[in-house]
């Protein structure tokens, strides 16, 4: 018997996981898992938050997303403390994800490095916490693994 999975994906910024994870995100999606998705700012440094939402709305829409959150936090402010902890937590407490995909700590934009750090704290009682990059990832991102040596995760319906 089929059980599907809640997978949650956390992200900075509108935008952001789908860049480093929507295609992954769709794949779950279009093998029954329920998927949910954190954006933890409006993106208001690089635009206007109010545009910035609406273009989140519809991509979370077009990806097949269960619900969309807002965590409330003010971009370029994003710290690894409690007060981004608390706001994953919410909806970690909320959803209670199997999987969870998350920032890596291993990139140059503080927001993204210190999301990525917070939701390693929030979901370590979750299955799996996948990291995904971004255009600002360091390069030392992969070091775990040589080239060639990426981890299978296999998706089951």
């Amino acid at each position: 018997m089929f059980k599907s999975s809640v997978v949650l994906a956390v992200g900075a910024h509108p935008g952001d996981m789908e860049l480093g994870c929507g295609a992954t995100l769709a794949l779950f999606k279009r093998n029954g898992h329920k998927f949910f998705a954190l954006v933890l700012t409006k993106g208001e440094a690089s635009g206007n938050p109010t545009a910035r939402e609406k273009e989140c709305r519809l991509s979370a829409k077009r990806l097949g997303l269960e619900k969309l959150f807002f965590g409330g936090l003010r971009d370029t402010k994003i710290s690894e403390g409690i007060e981004t902890i608390m706001a994953i937590e919410k909806v970690v407490s909320l959803l209670k994800p199997d999987f969870v995909f998350s920032h890596s700590f291993k990139d140059g934009h503080q927001d993204h490095g210190n999301t990525g750090l917070a939701s390693l704290s929030v979901a370590r009682n979750s299955k799996k916490v996948l990291l995904y990059e971004s255009p600002a990832a360091r390069r030392d991102f992969c070091h775990a693994r040589r080239a060639g040596q990426a981890q299978r995760i296999t998706i089951h319906s």
